[in-house]
């Protein structure tokens, strides 16, 4: 094998750069292909979160009410301990 010449180095050179400009440009295209696609997502992530406040809050109310229901029933439940119906 022959030792390289700098012609040898510079078309080497050449090629690498080449190669890292094709690179860059393929890169970067993607990259806007990705922040296209993602502003397309964006309307539907808005009103997926808008979905979940909604149901955050249902669920809160619902809570709300079950701690209620338990109250009572425990309040009923002490009364029927404490005054048990005659039988």
């Amino acid at each position: 094998m022959d030792p390289a010449t700098k012609q040898d180095l510079a078309d080497l050179k050449t090629e690498i750069l080449h190669a890292v400009a094709q690179s860059k440009e393929r890169l970067t295209g993607r990259m806007r292909d990705m922040q296209t696609e993602l502003r397309a997502f964006l309307p539907f992530r808005e009103e997926v979160q808008v979905r979940h406040s909604t149901l955050e809050t249902r669920t809160s109310a619902i809570d709300a009410r079950m701690g209620v229901l338990e109250r009572r029933l425990s309040e009923i439940e002490k009364k029927l301990l404490l005054n048990p119906p005659a039988a």
